[in-house]
This record gives C-alpha cells, structure tokens and sequence, in this order.
C-alpha cells in the first residue's frame, strides 16, 4: 500500500514510484506536483470526494495509460497532465469548471476529448500539440480535427457558433456561415442537423443559397441535409426544383 503524505486533505509531493497508485478517500486536493515525473507510473485511481488536481499534478508521467477523473472534481491545473505521452483517452465529468493552462499538453497519444458544458474557463493551449487528437465535443457541438483544422479553431467556431444560436438575428447568422461554411463539414451530421432544427437559421428566401454553396464546395453530406430540411420544414414550389442547384 502506497505510503501517501497528507497535509489538511492535500496530497503533497511524494517521492513512492510504482506502476499503479490509489489516493486515499480522505484526499480533497492533489498538490503542486503530487506525483512529478513518475515514468513508471502506468495507473492512477482518484477518489470520490477528490475536489481539485493542481498545477503539474501529473506532469511528465510519460508512461501512464489510465486515469479516471472523480465527478467530485471542479479544477484541473496547469501543465497537470502535460507529456502524459500514452494517455489515450480522459473523461472530463459534468460540474468541471476550469481547465488549466497547457493541461493536457502534447499527450500525444490523446485521440478525442468531450468538455462539458459547465466549463466556464479553459486555459490557453489546453492542448497543445496533442498530434493524435482527431475528435473533440465542445459547447454542445462535435468536430473532427485535420491538418487544416486545429484545436483552437474548432474552439473559436463552437464559441461563436453557440453565441448566435443563443442571440439569434438572422443576418448575423447567414454572415457567419457563409464565412465559416468550410468548417461546417467538420461538425457532427447530426449536431449540424441539430442545428437546422433550430429553425433560427434557414427559411425560404436563403436556403437555396446555401444548398448551392454546399454543391459548390463539394459537401455533399451537408447538401443533402439542407435539401431534406427544405422539404420537411419549407417545401418546394414543384418536383423540378427540387433538383435544381
């Protein structure tokens, strides 16, 4: 059994290395540091009732492969999990409130991340150079990362995209899609669809632009979800028009 120093409920810089830890229950707060730099450390189990992961708290433990993440915790700190080189998937629970600066940095073996709703503060470069990283789910919206698509812009677009959702005028809304329309065939099918069926968006007098614009730049999928949305929701002068782009 791990011999665990606690000072008040914070777990503080610890110099046991092994394969797998277990945290105390009566831990609340893992310290700057907890486990710095622990390269055998493969498995990590946090406790109910755990609060906050601080700053550095698994940084550099470059071999581990699984954590679970408490639905107690609010905080994660900077650099808490930075060059965490295997870690291959993370679940952030509902009631997280703050993602720290360079958290989740260059954990390159990272491949989707969902953040709930209820983070209201997500610190810069939250995941830098995460190279593997090819899904994540944002405010509501999911997006499929390339080259050309980074992070960071999928964050900015799911920002902006849910503030006029949210504060819905038309004009601003059309504006924005067109601008942005290549970056529509990044989100989810069924979290565009779901967005079509705000009915805030589309109505008879743009829809055939926009049915264009997605033939024009060869977003056949997205094209195809317009069409049906023109069909149940506003309809068509004649069978002809139906096909006509």
């Amino acid at each position: 059994m791990n011999d665990f120093r606690l000072k008040n409920g914070v777990l503080v810089q610890d110099s046991i290395s092994g394969m797998e830890i277990i945290i105390p229950d009566d831990v609340t707060v893992l310290g700057y540091g907890a486990f710095y730099n622990w390269t055998k450390l493969v498995s990590a189990r946090l406790p109910e009732g755990l609060i906050t992961i601080g700053d550095y708290a698994f940084s550099c433990c470059e071999r581990l492969e699984f954590i679970n993440i408490p639905e107690t915790v609010t905080s994660i700190g900077s650099h808490a999990f930075t060059l965490c080189e295997k870690l291959k998937e993370i679940s952030i629970p509902d009631g997280m409130t703050s993602i720290g600066e360079q958290a989740f940095a260059m954990c390159f073996s990272l491949e989707k991340i969902e953040i709930p709703d209820s983070v209201i503060e997500l610190g810069e470069n939250a995941f830098l150079a995460c190279t593997n990283l090819n899904y994540i789910r944002y405010h509501h919206i999911g997006f499929s990362l390339n080259e050309s698509f980074t992070w960071e812009q999928a964050v900015e677009t799911a920002g902006q995209l849910e503030n006029l959702l949210q504060n819905p005028k038309q004009e601003a809304l059309l504006l924005w899609l067109k601008e942005h329309f290549d970056s529509l065939q990044l989100i989810d099918a069924g979290d565009f669809e779901k967005i079509l069926q705000t009915g805030k968006i589309f109505d008879k007098n743009n829809i055939d632009d926009f049915i264009r614009l997605a033939n024009e730049k060869n977003l056949y999928e997205i094209q195809l979800l317009l069409m049906n949305y023109k069909a149940e929701h506003i309809g068509y002068d004649d069978i002809q028009n139906k096909f006509q782009l």
